[in-house]
Order: C-alpha cells, then structure tokens, then sequence
C-alpha cells in the first residue's frame, strides 16, 4: 500500500479529473465511491460528486459550503493518498478477459481493508502548550477510484487494476470535526497491504481462478515470470533510473517514479483498442494460458482452515530475531503466510486462541512467547542462584601489568575477587577491555583455573583474539554445536573452569542460556565483556541488559576512553553515554561533519580524502550504515583508487554470492524462492548433501523447490531447512589493489600455507592466477568460483564493530538515514584513533536519524502480564515479598555501580588499549 500526503488541494482535485490514467474524453468526470463512517455523517454516500469532492479539499461542508474543521491554514494537508495494488498477474488476467468480476474483487478486497483501517483513525489534543496526546475517533471521510492502468511508455499503458483512496482530513470527535492523524494507518500500512493481498486472493479463488502465494502477495497459478515482468515497463523504467541515481530506498523509488513517467493522456492507442494492444504484445502460448484460465475457471471446494500452520510459521520466523514484537507485527505475518488457504477473520481468530505473553492491548500490544519467556528466565535462575555462591578466582593476584590505570586494576581485581557465578566487564570503545582480558586470564590460569575464550563472531574470535592477541579463542556457535567440548562433565574443557564471552552484548538470549546451560553442567562461571551501548545481537533477546537489570548483577564498569584523545574523546564519550545530539554537535565543531547536498560531490570528496589517507600511510575505513550507500561510495572510492592507479590492471568479472538472510521459517518456505536462487549446504543435509554442495533453484512451486545440480533436477529438502543457506547472485568487478571483504567462513584447506577465512575479514586483492582465481597480499588464494566476497573499501557500522583504524570515514547520507541509530553513531564514531569525519547532505536530518532509538525488548520486560510468572499461583504476600526482594537487589546493585564510579573518578592513570 502506498501512501501519499497531499498539502495541495489543486493537485488534489486535478488528480481525480479523469476516470483512468487514459480515458477516450479526457473530460469525463470520475465515478469513484464515497467511504467512511464519517462521510456518511455527512451524508455523502454511493458515486462521488465532483462539486462536493472539491469543497472537501478546500475544508468546506460538501453540501453548504461552510467550513469543515475549526482550524485552517493555508499550508495545511488537505488528505492523503492510500493506493491499493494487485498483483500483475491479476491485472493481466482482467485484461486479456475482461471479465469485471475481478474488478469487483478488487473493489470489494479494497472496501473491506478501507472498514479496518477506519479504526485507527485519530485526532491530536492539545492539552497545554507543548502537551499533546491522540484520541482515538474511528471514522474518516473518504472517496476511492478504480484506475485500470498504470502511467503510458511509449504511448501506450500496462494494464494495472489499483484504488485510490483519498481520505479528506477530517474525523469528528463526537461533539466536532477536526482534522485526522494517519499516523498509525501508516505505521502499520503494512498490515492493510497483506489484508488487502488476501482478500483478495480469496476473492479471485472464490471466482474460479487458481493463485500460488509469493513472498508479499500472490500470482495466479499459470502465469509466467517472464509475462508479469514483460508487462511491467513502469517499474522497470523507474527501476533503471533508481540504478542510475544509486536509490534503493521504495520511499524514494516513489518519487523517481513521479519524475520519470509520462503524461496521463499521451496515449496513442484509444481506450477501447488497449485489450487488442496487450493481447497483441502476448506469444501465442502467454494467450493460451490466459483462455485457458478463463475456460476452466471452477470455484475452489472450502477446505479446512490452514490458519494454524500460518500462525505457528510466522511465530517462528518474528521471533527467531526478536523476543518482544508488536501483536500486528505477528498478525502481518501471518496473512501473508495464509493468503489464499486461510482468510484474515481466519487468522484473526487462531491468533485470539493463542497463549502469548502480552502488555497493552488493541493496536499497540507487544507479545512475545511462552518459550521466550521460559528461556530468560533459565538464564536469570543460574545467574540469580550462583550469586555470591562461589569461592574467589584469585584474590591476591599481583597486576603484572603495572601500565594498567587504577580504574583497571580495580575492575580486574574485584572480577577476580567476586563470589558470583556470573559476571558482567561492561566497557565503553577503546578502554582496553582486550588488555584486562590478558591480565585477568593469566591471573586465572595461574589459579589453575581453565579458560575458554569465545566470541559471537568469526572475525572477533579468530581475527582479533586469536590472530592479533594471542588468546585461543573460538566462535560460540562453534563451541555450542561441538558436543565434544563440553558433552563428558568429566574431560569437558569449561570443567570447574571459566567461560570468557567477549563482545557478549552481541549475544541472543537463546546461545546465552545455552551457555549457561553448559556452565551448569561444568561447575563453571560467565565472564562477560561488551558494551550494552554498541550494536544489538541480530539474534532475540538482550541478554546483556536483562542480567543487568533482573539478576541483580552490578556490572564492573571501565568508562574512560584510551583509544582516543583530546576533544575528538570528548565526542565520543558523548556518544558513548547516550548522548547522541551533543556528540554529533562536537565532531561539527572540530569540522568533522561535511554536509554536502549533491551526491556525486559529496562522494567524490570522500573518496578523495580517503585516497589521500591511505596515500599517507594511515590505516583507513569507510563507513556506510546501509547496504545502498556502501556500493554508491565504495564505486566512487574504487574510481578515485584508479585514476591514482592503486587500483589498476583489468578487471575480472567475478559471480559473487550475497546471503538473503532467511530465517529457518523462511528457508523452509517456497515463497521464499526464487528461479535463479543459489542454495549452498553447511551441514549434511537429507538427500544425501554434504557441506559445501550448491544447488540453483530452477522452478518453484506450491509445496516444493526443484533445485539443479551435477546429480541433475532435485527436491530441495525444506523439511530441514538448518542444513543450507540461500543465496543470490550478483556480477562485480575485481582488480589489483581492490580491497576484498570475506562473507562466510572459511576453513584452512590442505595446501601448504593456508590458512582459514573469516567472515567480516579485509584483505588486498594482488592479482589473478591464469586460471582467473584470487591472489591476495597475505599470499593466500581464493578460488573465484567460490563466490563468497565483496568489496571490502566500505564496511556498514554493524561490520565494524570491534575494528580499529587511525582515520574513520562515515559516509552518511539521507539513503542511510533509515539504518542509522545511536548504536550505529557511537560504534562507526569511536573506530578512529586520531579521526572520523561524517559525509552528509543534511546536518539537521542526520541528527535527527541519529537519535531515533528503536530499542529492543526482553519477553521478562512483558513478565507482569505473564499467567507463569514467577510470582504467578503465589499469594499476594509472597508476591509482594519476592518483588520487594527483586527491586532490593536491583537498588544495591545500581548503589555499588555508583560508589565504584565515585571511587574512581579521581584517580584514572595514563591510557593505554589495543
């Protein structure tokens, strides 16, 4: 569903003038339909009339021509634009038959939506200046078009069945009309696009013709991607200039879409002809299978509801990465997981039945699941019940690292000192939390104590701990499926021991309270460092923040920055407590925000400076926060590296891969396929698949992916959708000086001298063997048919995290405003030792993109709407009781953390950190 803001009431009323975007007497006044509960109280109803359109937009009474809303200004939004679409393959079917059943459909799917969204219809309150709150009203005035075609190219139009839906701005409170907010139509304009997709779906079932469900809405069965896409010049002209322009963003995509169409009326073709036009356009076997579905058309027989199944799929897609989400966010999902098996009164009502952990109610509830709740409260039970339970690592340890500040020292010997199970080394960027580590380990393993170094990802583990510091250290996914490590209590390596998680804010709930598991079953204690204020784990669940908070755990806390110095510190200690606005506001002072409007200048200005860094012999990184930003300045960086010739020699096209990020819901999915898609195994899989196999996807079907390989055409096993991963395919051009990113892991083959691959990992492309595979500087090859790299010049914030350079470029402009955050100001801020400088085309949106936090949530956040809650069956004194309890160890952990701040504030010594 798109939607359209309209501040001008001329535009507004010319935009109806005509019943189609081609129309044989372009003068023809529309027919389109009032809506609304409070167009009826207006006593509009049945065919609009033009007259009293117009005066709705200009704030007036329909009938008398009084004024509407008390409250008028010239620059005021007279409506907004809600635009349903179907499916091509739909549009296609209406044209080629022209049976007005399906317009009907459309209309009707449209009408039932519009009755939905009605009830978030609201009006802002002012209660005091600066004092505001929504009401809400539940009634909208309204008038909706069926447009048949979309915007001419080449003279002529694709057939595109879409309604308009213009919605005045007015509601009435009962007592008045004032102007309405949309505002939650918009933020969940998702979930109408999906009540609108499965109406009508289940209207076109209903008239006979079959449709196979797709990843956002549905096809009919039959017609070909070839076909849809042969008919769809609009977005493929659109398509061409958002490539051109680097936009990637659907909001944008939009407004490129106004700039690049045609006129309404520059048809040549009349009306009446366009059926033979379009007919004309098709191969005979495209018209075959168009008749055919027209001949053979039988309403489909009412089978059982499939509502459960798409229910229980959407909970294990919504909450594989979150552990608290909105109930409409689930609610989404789950239509679009039942389009054309269940209905959305269907699907309404499974979702009523089901048990989930719940806070507020209508439109703006959270939920989350039993066995999300169950998880974090496991992990909150050991780390509770081993509080002061256990005997000191190392009380009288000598710091053999005199260098260490006093700040230092003291968190390392109070970690060493603590009689708790689970321990939290809560450190800012760049205050040497990998130098304690050293000094605390070797403390321990001179304790007779063994320690096990994990990490959340490859490049953390293996890269920097292992590679760069020295530890033995092992990813934790690794660690959590080696049985071997930790199955015999008797010869497991954490036995009696300690397990060490670094980075361990990145770590979901579901691995932390493995962890815990295995700790249990050790007799071994946590240790986990991270900064709770960088990035969020990808996985559900914050961990970090629940110990924190509902354990009672007081975090040993490092808080003075060593990475950097002078004001450039300053900025980031900004940052670095939440304090994004002033944090920003400094680096503009020290000139470190460019604001530069064009796109193209401001790019080249970046890559300039970033050439002249690394021709100074600085380690450089740029920084993008999204992926469309990334491959626009890392273009412009790779043609500044050539005309300066540290890019040079020709360049070789390479196939490479990009995960589609699927979770195990999606994999198991066919919707999620596509023709062309490469499936690669990690693990056995059924079929007899080994780790490594690929297969690409040829044809996708209802309940099935037909997959070739060198064994020929196969069933991809969906059933067991955590032996693969699904990739697409992308062309790119590599050349010597090319710095190259690695996208998965890679183990050390058998040749002499290599060496394993981490994902994350930089490296420089030397040149090209004469079979064409990749040289790289560190001496190591890399088969090109391989596929798993990227250009490395330019790394997103996320990918970052944990990398140090001395000079840090930020290419931020409004295309990563969406992706951008606190978390991501202060994790691509604090990467520089001596500097970071920010690309932008507006200061003033950049902060305000900066401060939006989105922050996520633990299903214990929800535990007091929760039936088996701890305190849940207990009596009302023993509820009181434990939580009088709770809050007491909460308040004495926060007391501790204090004096602790308070202890130190006095007497930090000369930096120092890795």
């Amino acid at each position: 569903m798109r939607i359209t803001h309209s501040k001008n009431a001329a535009s507004a009323k010319s935009y109806f003038e005509l019943s189609d975007y081609l129309d044989a007497e372009p003068n023809q006044s529309l027919k389109g339909r009032w809506f609304g509960r409070a167009a009826a109280m207006l006593g509009l109803e049945g065919e609009v009339d033009k007259k009293h359109f117009d005066r709705l937009v200009d704030n007036q009474m329909p009938f008398t021509g009084e004024q509407l809303t008390a409250r008028y200004r010239e620059d005021r939004r007279v409506g907004t634009d809600l635009t349903f679409s179907t499916p091509k393959s739909v549009s296609l079917l209406w044209a080629t038959t022209q049976d007005n059943a399906i317009l009907e459909a459309v209309q009707e799917a449209a009408n039932d939506t519009l009755a939905d969204l009605e009830q978030d219809a609201q009006t802002r309150v002012n209660h005091s200046r600066g004092v505001m709150s929504l009401q809400k009203t539940g009634n909208i005035v309204g008038a909706s078009w069926l447009h048949t075609t979309s915007r001419p190219v080449d003279g002529w139009p694709d057939p595109s069945l879409h309604v308009h839906c213009f919605v005045i701005n007015a509601t009435h409170t009962g007592d008045r009309w004032t102007a309405v907010d949309l505002s939650d139509v918009v933020r969940d304009s998702g979930l109408y696009e999906a009540m609108f997709q499965s109406r009508l779906a289940e209207n076109m079932i209903q008239l006979g013709y079959p449709v196979v469900r797709s990843a956002r809405d549905f096809e009919i069965e039959g017609v070909s991607r070839e076909t849809i896409e042969k008919f769809s010049r609009r977005t493929a002209v659109i398509e061409e200039a958002a490539q051109e322009n680097g936009i990637t963003n659907a909001k944008e995509k939009g407004t490129l879409g106004a700039k690049t169409r045609d006129k309404k009326s520059t048809s040549v073709i009349p009306t009446a002809e366009l059926p033979q036009k379009w007919r004309s356009e098709m191969t005979a076997s495209e018209g075959a299978i168009f008749d055919h579905l027209a001949q053979s058309r039988s309403p489909a027989p009412q089978g059982s509801s499939a509502a459960p199944k798409a229910v229980d799929i959407a909970i294990e897609h919504c909450f594989e990465r979150e552990a608290v989400i909105r109930e409409r966010a689930l609610l989404r999902q789950s239509i679009l997981n039942g389009i054309g098996s269940a209905s959305v009164e269907q699907i309404k009502q499974e979702m009523s039945q089901r048990d989930f952990v719940r806070q507020g109610n209508d439109n703006h509830a959270l939920i989350s699941t039993r066995e999300v709740l169950k998880e974090e409260q496991s992990l909150l039970s050991f780390a509770r019940q081993g509080r002061g339970r256990v005997r000191p690592l190392s009380i009288d340890h000598p710091i053999d690292r005199q260098f260490l500040s006093d700040e230092q020292q003291h968190a390392i010997r109070s970690l060493l000192s603590s009689k708790d199970r689970v321990q939290i080394l809560r450190g800012v960027a760049g205050s040497g939390k990998t130098t304690m580590m050293h000094e605390a380990i070797d403390a321990i393993e001179k304790a007779g104590k063994p320690v096990t170094v994990l990490a959340p990802t490859a490049e953390a583990a293996h890269g920097v701990l292992a590679e760069q510091e020295g530890f033995k250290a092992e990813t934790l996914a690794r660690f959590l499926a080696d049985e071997r490590s930790h199955a015999d209590a008797k010869d497991g390596v954490t036995k009696d021991g300690v397990i060490w998680i670094d980075e361990a804010a990145l770590v979901g709930t579901k691995d932390m309270a493995a962890i815990a598991r295995i700790a249990e079953q050790q007799n071994s204690r946590i240790i986990l460092s991270g900064d709770a204020r960088q990035h969020q784990p990808v996985s559900r669940g914050l961990p970090f923040y629940l110990l924190e908070s509902q354990a009672g755990i007081a975090p040993l806390e490092v808080s003075t920055i060593r990475r950097q110095s002078g004001s450039y510190k300053q900025a980031v200690e900004l940052l670095s407590r939440g304090d994004v606005a002033a944090g920003i506001e400094r680096l503009d002072e020290l000139g470190r925000v460019e604001e530069i409007a064009a796109d193209e200048e401001r790019n080249r200005r970046l890559a300039s400076d970033y050439a002249d860094s690394i021709q100074d012999k600085q380690s450089s990184l740029v920084i993008a926060p999204s992926h469309a930003e990334r491959e626009a300045i890392t273009e412009a960086i790779r043609d500044e590296l050539k005309s300066r010739g540290v890019v040079s020699g020709d360049e070789q096209r390479i196939t490479t891969l990009r995960s589609k990020r699927l979770t195990q819901a999606q994999r198991s999915d066919p919707a999620s396929y596509a023709p062309g898609d490469v499936v690669e195994f990690v693990t056995k899989g059924k079929g007899g698949f080994k780790a490594g196999d690929r297969l690409k996807v040829a044809e996708v079907g209802k309940d099935s992916v037909i997959a070739s390989c060198q064994k020929g055409r196969v069933e991809l096993p969906l059933h067991s959708p955590k032996s693969f991963d699904v990739f697409q395919e992308k062309q790119q051009r590599f050349a010597a000086g090319d710095v190259i990113r690695i996208t998965k892991n890679k183990r050390a083959g058998k040749s002499p001298g290599e060496k394993r691959l981490n994902n994350g990992s930089l490296a420089t492309l030397k040149g090209f063997t004469d079979a064409g595979d990749l040289e790289l500087s560190n001496g190591q090859t890399i088969a090109a048919k391989w596929g798993h790299i990227d250009h490395g010049v330019t790394v997103t914030s996320y990918g970052s995290q944990g990398k140090t350079y001395d000079r840090v470029f930020v290419a931020q402009s409004s295309l990563s405003f969406p992706a951008s955050s606190p978390e991501q100001a202060y994790v691509s801020a604090s990467r520089g030792r001596k500097s970071v400088t920010i690309y932008t085309d507006d200061k003033q949106a950049l902060m305000q993109a900066v401060s939006n936090h989105h922050p996520a949530q633990n299903a214990s956040d929800l535990v007091e709407a929760a039936t088996d809650s701890p305190l849940a069956g207990k009596s009302g004194l023993h509820q009181r009781a434990t939580q009088i309890g709770l809050r007491a160890s909460q308040f004495a952990a926060k007391q501790i953390e204090r004096f602790q701040k308070w202890m130190l504030s006095h007497s930090q010594k000369p930096q120092y950190a890795r």
